[in-house]
């Protein structure tokens, strides 16, 4: 609500100066009123729906150009589309199109899927009905694997609501879990999938333990749904148009990829460790001084987003190249960097004083030694080829003893780390 009309409004916060400034006040049938859903950004522009207003006063999608402050009225809903879109954000589908839902209309008119294209063309793709559940009032959520899910608020086996998956390709929905009084029952809002335990987790607006509505996981692993909290009045109740949103820690390298001292025709290796959730890595190069790039998998660079990286038949040209390895986290969304590492030439060794450690037996079946030959390392880390990080050594005498007879079988790296270039040593646990 509020506004001009008092059909509700459109506005910027600034976080930095702390200031609200109204930018659109919804009107009614020119650019629609009452919008429920969150806006989406796509090619810089913000789309959105409002749940009623237009020429059929069943609703409105629009899109808003922050550059020249305008919105622009690109769907009226008339009931064969869909109508009544509350409180359902829409999800990217591609470059220009989206999709999403409204709670009314369509072929039952109990509402619908869509597809809007960004060029002002809407495709209803599936009509809800009495066992799919009716009534959506939240948005699809695509998750890791690319699947989408959704939320109604009533139908369904127990009259309650459901959880259900939608095939976008087949246009087929299945219905996984119809709500029932004792894990919630009704669901207005959106799904999200948790990035540390990749289940889906929701709201219900009625039903638990207070009847006042629950906050729900759905496990993928047993297909059931489990109350993880009743709201009872005190702590809040009856969620509407709820999207929950994941608190998690930051990613961090436990493990920094270190200087690979290989002659040429052999094979360099670079690992990097990192905590964190949902981590995807992605090692770059720079080989001309101008800046770092995403490497591609080809017969040279082997393994390229995984944590550890192999470079084949070491060339002259490689001694020139930097390398750096980027981790990315979806929850929070955020990117970090390894430090840059290079490979050198073998006459390019600090001298025996401080040569960062040799190890020995390799192969070994139960008991490795690690001399340092000199200077102490910081740490030592010993990872697998895949990146997890089996130990971290914080030695304090030149020899280094490490029981590896539980260990399964397998190549393994150390990484020394000190204040000069060290090397990378790979060893055999038979």
């Amino acid at each position: 609500r509020g506004g001009a009309n008092d059909f509700g409004v459109l506005y910027e916060y600034d976080i930095a100066l702390d200031t609200l400034t109204l930018k659109i006040s919804f009107n009614g049938t020119a650019n629609g009123r009452y919008p429920y859903s969150t806006l989406v950004e796509l090619n810089g522009n913000l789309y959105g729906t409002a749940s009623s207003g237009g020429i059929n006063d069943m609703g409105v999608l629009f899109e808003y150009n922050p550059a020249s402050n305008s919105l622009t009225k690109k769907i009226d809903f008339n009931d064969v589309n869909g109508s009544v879109p509350a409180g359902a954000p829409l999800l990217p589908a591609s470059e220009s199109s989206f999709y999403g839902m409204t709670r009314e209309g369509g072929n039952n008119g109990l509402g619908v899927i869509f597809e809007f294209q960004t060029n002002g063309i809407l495709i209803p793709l599936y009509s809800f009905d009495t066992l799919s559940g009716f009534y959506p009032e939240g948005g699809l959520v695509k998750t890791n694997e690319g699947k989408i899910y959704g939320l109604t608020t009533a139908g369904g086996k127990n009259e309650k609501g459901t959880l259900f998956e939608w095939d976008a390709q087949q246009n087929s929905l299945t219905v996984l879990y119809s709500f029932m009084p004792p894990f919630g029952t009704e669901p207005h809002g959106t799904l999200i999938q948790s990035q540390k335990d990749f289940n889906l987790y929701g709201t219900a607006s009625t039903g638990g333990a207070a009847e006042s509505g629950t906050l729900f996981k759905y496990d993928f692993n047993s297909s059931s749904v489990t109350a993880m909290g009743s709201f009872s009045g005190d702590n809040g109740a009856f969620p509407l148009f709820s999207r929950l949103n994941e608190i998690c820690d930051s990613p961090v390298i436990v493990s920094q990829p270190h200087v690979d001292t290989v002659k040429t025709g052999e094979e360099a290796f670079f690992g990097t460790g990192a905590f964190g959730n949902s981590l995807k890595f992605q090692w770059q190069i720079d080989s001309t001084g101008s800046g770092f790039i995403n490497l591609k998998n080809d017969t040279k660079y082997i393994a390229v987003t995984t944590p550890v990286m192999r470079i084949k038949n070491v060339s002259e040209k490689h001694y020139a190249y930097k390398f750096r390895c980027r981790v990315t986290s979806l929850c929070p969304v955020d990117t970090i960097y390894s430090d840059t590492v290079w490979i050198a030439r073998p006459n390019s060794l600090p001298s025996a004083t401080t040569l960062c450690g040799e190890i020995y037996p390799n192969p070994v079946t139960e008991t490795m030694y690690i001399h340092t030959c000199g200077d102490l390392p910081e740490t030592i880390t010993i990872m697998t080829m895949t990146g997890i990080v089996k130990q971290v050594i914080k030695p304090s005498s030149s020899v280094v003893r490490i029981e590896v007879r539980d260990w399964p079988q397998g190549v393994y790296m150390i990484n020394f780390f000190s204040n000069h270039p060290c090397r990378t040593i790979k060893f055999i646990k038979l």
